[in-house]
C-alpha cells in the first residue's frame, strides 16, 4: 500500500520586512535613550517638574520595553526552523526555536479537521487547522513557493479552505 503525502522543511527564514522593522526599532531606542536624558533634565530642574518629569520617564521605559519585545520577537522567529508533515492520516508540525533552545510538536488528525482558514498574507501567510480538540496554526510564509503545495494538498484531503481575505463563509 502507497501512502501519499508531503514533508517540507523550512530552514531560518526572514520575513521581507525584517531589516526595515529592525533598522525603526533601533532607531525608536536610540530616540528613547535621548528621550530619557531630556526626562532627567526636567527631573533635576524642578520639584514643580517632578511628577511631569516621572509620568513621561515611566512612559518611555514602558515604550522602550514594548520595542525590545517586539525585535526580540522579530529576531527569534527569523531563527525559528520548520517541519511539516502530512500523511493520510495526521499532520505534524515541529517547531524548533534555535533562539530560546526550545521546541515543540503539535500534531491534529486530519479526519477531525473541520475547516481550515486561509490568510493569504505575503509577510505572514499561515493556515490554521480546526478540529474539535486542538486548533494548529501553519506558518506558510517560511515555506516559499511550497506554501501552495499546503493548501493544495488540504484540498486535495477534502477540508474546506475559508480565505479570510476573500471574506469565505466559517463553516458552523
Amino acid at each position: 500500500m502507497q501512502t501519499s503525502g508531503i514533508k517540507l522543511n523550512a530552514k531560518s527564514y526572514k520575513r521581507t520586512a525584517f531589516w526595515p522593522m529592525l533598522i525603526c526599532i533601533i532607531v525608536g531606542l536610540v530616540l528613547c535613550t535621548a528621550w530619557l536624558g531630556i526626562t532627567i533634565n526636567i527631573f533635576l530642574k524642578s520639584n514643580a517638574q517632578f511628577l511631569f518629569g516621572v509620568i513621561i520617564g515611566l512612559s518611555t521605559l514602558a515604550y522602550i520595553f514594548y520595542l525590545s519585545y517586539i525585535g526580540i520577537n522579530l529576531i527569534a522567529d527569523s531563527k525559528k526552523e520548520f517541519s511539516l508533515e502530512f500523511n493520510d492520516n495526521e499532520a505534524t508540525l515541529k517547531i524548533i526555536d534555535r533562539l530560546r533552545r526550545k521546541q515543540s510538536i503539535q500534531m491534529v488528525l486530519l479526519n477531525d479537521v473541520k475547516y481550515a482558514e486561509f490568510y493569504p498574507f505575503t509577510d505572514s501567510a499561515s493556515v490554521v487547522l480546526h478540529a474539535a480538540y486542538a486548533d494548529m496554526e501553519i506558518p506558510l510564509w517560511p515555506l516559499g513557493s511550497h506554501a501552495q503545495d499546503v493548501i493544495d494538498y488540504l484540498q486535495g484531503q477534502g477540508i474546506k479552505i475559508v480565505n479570510v481575505q476573500s471574506d469565505d463563509q466559517i463553516p458552523n
